[in-house]
């Protein structure tokens, strides 16, 4: 009888195949792809959050912060670079501050 396949498992041949995976092309607006790029950047910086599937996450995140903010030093390039700076947001909170 075939054993059942453990996630890690199944995420590791994920990401081996993943260079020769399928292109899903997603139509966004602006301010949507924005609220995907803070949530991969709050989970990026949990300290537990490591590994292959981590290292995919990060690469999209940073793609998607290069088509966001094409110039770092813009409005729209300090919020983006402020997702992923730790100081900003203050544990209990959900307020933080641009520098």
């Amino acid at each position: 009888m075939p054993t059942a396949k453990s996630v890690d498992q199944v995420i590791d041949a994920l990401v081996r195949d993943h260079t020769a995976a399928e292109t899903i092309c997603l139509s966004l607006s602006r301010l949507e792809m924005l609220f995907i790029l803070a949530n991969l950047q709050l989970a990026l910086r949990h300290p537990n959050n490591s590994g292959p599937s981590s290292a995919i996450t990060r690469k999209i995140a940073l793609r998607l912060e290069r088509i966001l903010a094409p110039d770092p030093e813009s409005d729209m390039g300090r919020i983006c670079s402020a997702g992923w700076d730790t100081s900003l947001v203050v544990p209990g909170t959900a307020t933080g501050a641009l520098h």
